[in-house]
């Protein structure tokens, strides 16, 4: 198959790469795609994932 982003041809049979909407994404692209998202948004995420660790701490007491 190939990327909808990158225009290559990857094994998409052989577990290399996700289905978005029915459109093959490979692996690289989507890596690259997660690290643009995480780095967008880090802030929010951060702020996120000390929320829930404090609420488990106080839920394990």
């Amino acid at each position: 198959m190939r990327c909808i982003i990158c225009d290559m041809n990857f094994a998409f049979e052989k577990g290399k790469g996700i289905s978005f909407r029915n459109k093959p994404i490979c692996d690289e692209c989507l890596l690259n795609l997660t690290m643009v998202f995480l780095d967008k948004y880090k802030e929010g995420i951060r702020r996120y994932l000390k929320q829930e660790i404090k609420l488990e701490h106080y839920n394990n007491i």
